[in-house]
């Protein structure tokens, strides 16, 4: 057999080198610092004969899938582990494959789909409004461009302040979700969408409808609710970093708070999800020192708030295995903006999520 040509291996690409090839590529003059919101394509390869993509880095894991040849996987680190990469496939299936199955392919990293959204965040330096008042609902973002990567970046802006679908729903109106029901939304949209990641359209998020959790039938923007706990890490909760959503700007009171919940006491955020505090109208006894005194105590949390898709990010679950620059997570449903927030006042945290009475709102926390 004819030996590959160039085999994927930990010395001739790497996720580090290829980000490193895009910034070069995309923002070269410039010296403006990602976006924390802003997408990132990942080094990308092709597979060069057909593959098995399996659960784990071994011929023992269990078959996902078959890849043909020619399939184009995204790199998700940049070690080879035991002869196999940790890589995701068109749709957002997440696997390993053997490593010498796979082909580099330096020029997926100039492919101008990948790099528009990186070039078009490469002319903003600094905030993009006069003021923070002024911070229009899409940010940084033209709804009305020629330009269907900006058009997408303006859309999840404005869902990510959207307030409106949840103005004046109290928290006994939202559907109860769990982290059992976030993981499986995450699949249901991989398969209405066909990819899990990257710029969606409008068309694209309007499949974002009839999601299916245990107490009820779901779209982006539905009003929900979960009950559990602060997830345990060893950075977050934490203030974001500046974003086009939040037009740039980069004081405290200007950033969302990022806020990794759980099912369980102990658990780690490799095993939640993430809600954010925005900025806009966020209460004054909403604090960062707050959360964490939530999460050092352990106490039992009830977060209500609209349900929004994160493309710009990737599920990151593997705590063995964790994808760089990505918060941990079992999916990228996040319930986004929150809109109201509660610590349960019993003891041993045994309060009811439909009953308001037992939950107090976090001001009264003491850090």
């Amino acid at each position: 057999m004819k030996p590959l040509s160039r085999p994927i291996t930990s010395t001739n690409i790497t996720a580090a080198t290829a980000f490193a090839v895009l910034v070069l590529v995309c923002c070269a003059g410039t010296a403006r610092a990602q976006r924390a919101d802003e997408y990132v394509p990942f080094p990308t390869a092709v597979v060069a004969r057909e593959s098995v993509l399996r659960g784990g880095h071994s011929p023992r894991e269990a078959r996902l899938r078959t890849l043909a040849p020619d399939t184009r996987l995204e790199l998700l680190t940049g070690r080879v582990r035991r002869g196999y990469r940790f890589v995701s496939t068109p749709d957002g299936t997440q696997g390993w494959v053997r490593a010498r199955n796979l082909r580099a392919e330096p020029p997926a990293l100039l492919r101008e789909d990948a790099l528009a959204p990186m070039r078009a965040g490469a002319r903003r330096e600094g905030p993009c409004a006069t003021s923070f008042d002024a911070c229009k609902p899409s940010g940084c973002a033209d709804a009305d461009s020629d330009r269907a990567a900006e058009r997408a970046e303006a859309l999840v802006n404005t869902r990510k302040r959207d307030f409106a679908s949840v103005a004046g729903a109290q928290e006994r109106d939202a559907v109860l979700v769990t982290v059992a029901d976030m993981a499986n939304l995450q699949g249901e949209a991989q398969t209405k969408v066909g990819r899990a990641s990257g710029a969606f359209s409008l068309e694209e998020r309007g499949r974002l409808v009839d999601l299916h959790a245990a107490r009820g039938t779901l779209r982006e923007g539905s009003l929900v609710k979960f009950a559990g706990f602060v997830a345990l890490s060893a950075r977050r909760p934490e203030v974001a970093g500046d974003e086009s959503v939040n037009c740039g700007f980069t004081a405290r009171a200007q950033k969302d708070f990022h806020i990794p919940v759980a099912a369980r006491r102990g658990d780690t955020e490799f095993r939640g999800f993430v809600v954010e505090m925005i900025p806009q109208s966020r209460p004054a006894g909403w604090t960062v020192p707050k959360l964490k005194a939530i999460q050092r105590d352990r106490r039992r949390i009830l977060v209500v708030g609209a349900l929004f898709y994160d493309s710009a990010h990737r599920v990151n679950k593997d705590a063995a295995n964790p994808i760089s620059n990505q918060p941990p997570r079992v999916s990228v449903w996040e319930i986004h903006p929150v809109s109201r927030f509660f610590v349960c006042n019993k003891t041993r945290g045994a309060c009811d999520p439909e009953d308001p009475a037992q939950w107090t709102p976090p001001q009264a926390v003491l850090t």
